[in-house]
């Protein structure tokens, strides 16, 4: 192509000089007139693709006010209805039936039919009768919308028996209390005679139309083309303005679609439905008229130019005489030996005076022709002496790269060799000579000549390659090399490429001894992960073992307190009671010592109160401190308000100090402050310190305390009991909520020991507290005669459960494992199961999910009571399908306060049932 335009400037160059100035000026001629007709039919162009814009913003504007009207109208008819069958003292299928019968207007709109679907997906009423009441719909989309917003919903899709495109409308029943009964539905075929049907009836122009889509569904909800309607819409990125319209533009806009056709659209949005109409025009429709108008001005531009290039060819006729006059002289000077004569002055003032300039520059050329000569010889004498130098320069560069232990080599756009050094000769057994002007598949063998080909087509596309490869040498020997291909560029072009190759063995053999090192470390780190999870399992099964008896002793001492009357007696199970706390506090410490140190303990987020936290402690730790005859001090708290964060860890790390200040105080006081260290937007930083006036700490102690297993002095294990986790674990607790932890202690006056927490602020004021005894009353009083269904396989445990449970007035029915459990379920009612996990036969968990499959205990509480106590375990009972966990041993009034929540709830909404 460049040659082409290259023979074609020659020819033009060389015709007259009038014919080149003529056409010149036609050009420049056709350039203004062509610039202005351009600019003048942009403009017009423009304005009327504004026009034309406005007219298909004003067509969708109508379309979408005259569907917003209809689908409002749909909405109030069904909302009246809605009304009226919410308002029903019996809203019974066949109350409900008996209505849809009388509402003949709105059947003469829902041209389908209407039909009502209650909150368990039935269908209980259809107007016309079709046969389809009892059709469940619990797993249809709109409906599961509707009881999920409350709000109605508009849908265009397939009809399910109609088998026809129809407009959905369903509106949420609600009765007088605003209690969701269930949805009325109407339906109308998408056909002739809907507002909604867009073919025939709704026109935009000779071969326009329009297209609604419906952005809830991704799809068409109607369109002027049969055959889009219901279709998908297009994919993303498909054209900018489909991608504007998905964003919310909905002006005019010009786009050519994926059909081809150049379009001008335009939009509005059906806000009650969440839809878009785009109203369209071909382009070739809307601006033919223009294009008309436009080949008329371009015809009359062509006649001007013609002629305006004839009168300029005829002026410059007359005025390029004498030029043409010279130039015939100066050509047969040129041909002739002798000089040529001075050329004849005449014509116009320019020409004159160009003839004259040419007579000067004759006579100046002649003078100069003899410096020319003089500096050639010059010149020749310098080009002689510099390549000498460059010979010199040469030679010894080659010297350099021939002692260079790397192969460097040149090849060109052949793959011929045009330099090596005497680097191949040690790999390859050849010297550059006979290596130069060889192929580089002669040279480095087939196979790596094969290997090569990718990064010979980048060097010569002028990408720079590194690579490594191996490399067999002369005497058989393997070795590693790192390649290097280097582009040569010249005038614009890769002209071939420099090679470099290294060897790189030594660093190989280094890489492979530091992956067998990696194998070796990733082995042990797998060999310290499986130790962990067996731990895991080891800690797991031991607190359910634990927990299992602790479970039984736990619960008969409180059977026996609540029956005992003689004081020693009370005393002795008091005794009893308070070693079962303390033996499970021990495994509470291990456990959470072992989730600290495996990551998996995790704080709580809830809104809670400061001073609530500070009188649980209280409560829990006066009686102590006074059978000590110590004073308890706990200093009201700074008003913060409502906190966020983890009350329950929070409370546990605070209560792991003041039972430290209880048990190595025996005079004095024991006091708990609490101190704002930092308040900001969001958040506040809290400061607790726990003083007593005990034996006090000796200071070469103090940096041990944190840590596992220790204590102040190894006796007072013997003393006081304990494990040494208490401090380890309210540091990390500590830690976990972006504080830290101290000491302050002198032996003999006391101790300070003091943590930092950083809580969030909450929005919220947490209920105030319930005591055990009201709940427990309140359980009696409002739940009396109750039926529990109790799934537990231990003998001890049941009977333990039994007393707890009918103490209450609750009438218990006992199952000795799962299977028993969902078969009383299917026979019998209950108003709430408590469910062990692990059971013969059938275990706790399968036993959820297949209560959850009967149509009876889908919305039946169902409570873990278990002895598997970790996050996981609680997290398996939810994903099951149960509503809570109650860890054993089981604590009385924990099982008070959640059985009285789930009977007064009245039904479990669990993840297992949703």
């Amino acid at each position: 192509m460049h040659k082409r335009l290259r023979r074609w400037w020659h020819r033009i160059a060389s015709w007259p000089v009038k014919v080149q100035v003529a056409l010149s000026a036609a050009l420049v001629f056709v350039l203004g007139l062509g610039g202005l007709t351009l600019y003048v039919v942009g403009a017009v162009y423009q304005d009327s693709e504004a026009l034309v814009g406005k007219e298909q913003a004003t067509a969708a504007r109508f379309l979408a006010r005259t569907l917003d009207v209809e689908l409002q109208f749909r909405l109030g008819a069904l909302n009246g209805m809605a009304e009226v069958m919410g308002q029903m003292p019996d809203p019974s299928p066949e109350a409900l039936q008996r209505y849809l019968e009388t509402q003949q207007l709105a059947t003469r709109v829902f041209t389908w039919d209407m039909y009502v679907l209650w909150k368990n997906g039935l269908r209980v009423a259809e107007m016309p009768p079709r046969g389809h009441v009892g059709v469940a719909y619990d797993d249809t989309e709109y409906f599961v919308k509707v009881l999920e917003t409350g709000k109605p919903v508009i849908r265009a899709w397939m009809g399910r028996f109609a088998r026809k495109p129809v407009l959905l409308v369903a509106v949420p029943i609600r009765d007088k209390a605003g209690a969701l009964l269930g949805v009325l539905c109407g339906t109308e075929v998408i056909g002739p005679g809907s507002h909604f049907h867009l073919t025939h009836e709704v026109s935009n122009g000779a071969t326009g139309g329009f297209h609604v889509y419906a952005l809830d569904q991704g799809l068409y909800a109607a369109s002027s083309d049969p055959r889009r309607v219901l279709q998908p819409l297009p994919p993303r990125n498909v054209h900018w303005l489909f991608e504007r319209r998905m964003e919310g533009y909905l002006g005019p806009g010009r786009v050519v679609d994926s059909k081809g056709l150049d379009l001008v659209s335009a939009a509005a949005r059906v806000e009650v439905a969440n839809w878009i109409v785009v109203a369209y025009q071909p382009a070739e429709e809307a601006f033919a008229p223009l294009q008309h108008g436009v080949r008329r001005v371009y015809a009359g531009g062509l006649l001007v130019t013609l002629l305006v290039g004839a009168l300029v060819w005829l002026g410059l006729r007359r005025a390029l005489a004498p030029l043409e006059q010279a130039a015939l002289q100066m050509g047969q000077a040129g041909r002739a030996p002798l000089a040529m004569q001075p050329l004849q002055v005449r014509g116009g003032a320019e020409i004159r005076l160009l003839l004259s300039s040419i007579n000067s520059l004759q006579a100046q050329l002649h003078a100069q022709n003899q410096l020319i000569r003089d500096e050639r010889d010059r010149l020749e004498r310098v080009v002689a002496e510099r390549t000498a130098a460059l010979q010199k320069s040469e030679s010894m560069l080659h010297g350099v790269l021939d002692n260079t232990p790397a192969l460097i080599a040149y090849w060109n756009q052949d793959l011929r060799n045009e330099f090596s050094n005497h680097a191949f000769e040690r790999v390859f057994g050849m010297c550059p000579e006979r290596i130069r002007g060889s192929h580089l598949r002669d040279v480095i063998g087939e196979e790596a000549f094969l290997l090569s080909q990718p990064y010979l087509a980048g060097v010569f596309q002028g990408q720079p390659q590194v690579f490594e490869r191996g490399m067999t040498d002369q005497e058989g020997r393997t070795l590693w090399a790192q390649v290097q291909y280097i582009p040569d560029w010249q005038g614009g072009r890769v002209q071939g490429y420099f090679a470099l190759v290294s060897d790189i063995t030594p660093l190989k053999d280094k890489e492979r001894q530091i992956a067998a090192l990696n194998q070796a470390l990733m082995q042990r780190a797998e060999e310290a992960e499986s130790a962990t999870r067996a731990k895991s399992v080891f800690l797991a099964n031991m607190s359910h073992e634990i927990r299992t008896p602790m479970n039984a002793i736990v619960g008969l001492t409180h059977i026996l307190r609540a029956k005992v009357q003689v004081p020693e007696q009370q005393q002795m199970l008091t005794k009893v009671a308070d070693a079962a706390e303390h033996l499970l506090g021990v495994l509470n410490d291990v456990l959470d010592i072992s989730k600290i140190e495996a990551g998996r303990l995790v704080l709580e987020q809830t809104d809670f109160t400061l001073e609530g936290v500070l009188a649980r402690l209280r409560s829990m730790t006066s009686d102590r401190a006074a059978e000590q005859g110590l004073l308890l001090d706990i200093v009201p708290p700074p008003p913060l308000g409502t906190l966020h964060g983890d009350p329950v860890r929070l409370g546990q790390a605070l209560l792991n100090y003041l039972g430290n200040a209880l048990k190595f105080t025996t005079r004095g006081q024991v006091r708990l402050e609490t101190q704002v260290l930092e308040q900001a937007e969001g958040h506040v930083l809290l400061r607790f310190a726990v003083s007593d006036t005990g034996m006090g700490v000796p200071p070469e102690v103090i940096p041990r305390l944190f840590q596992l297993f220790e204590q102040a002095d190894g006796s007072t294990t013997r003393r006081f009991g304990g494990t040494g986790l208490g401090l380890a674990i309210t540091r990390r607790l500590a830690e976990l909520m972006g504080g830290e932890v101290g000491v302050e202690s002198r032996p003999g006056e006391g101790s300070t020991f003091w943590l930092t927490a950083r809580l969030g602020c909450g929005a919220t004021i947490a209920p105030p507290a319930v005591t055990s005894a009201d709940v427990e009353q309140a359980l009696r009083t409002r739940h009396s005669g109750a039926r529990i269904l109790l799934a537990e396989d231990e003998p001890l445990n049941q009977e333990v459960a039994l007393f707890l449970l009918e103490e209450c007035g609750l009438q218990v029915r006992l199952a000795a494992n799962g299977a028993e459990a969902v078969d009383l379920v299917t026979r019998e009612s209950f108003a709430l199961v408590l469910m062990d996990m692990r059971m013969p036969l059938m275990d706790g968990l399968e036993a959820t999910r297949r209560i959850r499959r009967l149509p009876e205990g889908r919305w039946l509480p169902i409570l873990a009571m278990t002895a598997n106590a970790f996050a996981e375990d609680r997290a398996a009972c939810l994903a099951a399908g149960m509503d809570d966990f109650i860890s054993k041993p089981v604590d009385p009034d924990t099982l008070y306060g959640v059985l009285l929540r789930w009977l007064d709830s009245g039904s479990g909404i669990s993840g297992g049932a949703a």
